[in-house]
């Protein structure tokens, strides 16, 4: 069973909460900027606070409404954050711990492990890795 399955990948904010890259997220990324694969580029520009705290309040979202669905079958009492109450939940100096988050988060759900798959998306086109045969 793949890891995006299996459950979600735990960050702590004012509490544990967790992160669900389901499809329905990646279909959302998709529409909002072109899809995963451009988020790196997305994150480095202008207004790329505004797409990291939509980004942050969609998958904490999608996380306690997976973890509802599994633990109760419904979605009852699920709390559903905006992206004012994620603003808030985030400072500035936050921001490099969300981002390495969000792409350990992807790498969890495609592989089933923090590390970066192979190849991981933001690696730049041509760049040889230095990989020894065996």
């Amino acid at each position: 069973m793949s890891a995006i399955r299996d459950g979600c990948y735990e960050i702590m904010l004012d509490k544990p909460r967790h992160f669900y890259f389901s499809t329905r997220v990646l279909d959302k990324l998709t529409d909002k900027i072109g899809g995963f694969e451009k988020l790196p580029e997305a994150l480095s520009k202008d207004r790329s606070i505004k797409l990291l705290i939509w980004l942050l309040t969609t998958l904490l979202n999608e996380g306690a409404q997976r973890n509802a669905w599994c633990e109760q079958g419904n979605l009852e009492g699920v709390e559903v954050l905006s992206e004012d109450i994620v603003g808030l939940l985030i400072g500035v100096n936050d921001i490099p711990y969300i981002k390495e988050h969000i792409f350990k988060a992807f790498s969890y759900g495609l592989v089933g492990s923090t590390a970066p798959p192979e190849s991981a998306p933001g690696d730049e086109p041509g760049e040889e890795k230095n990989v020894e045969s065996g």
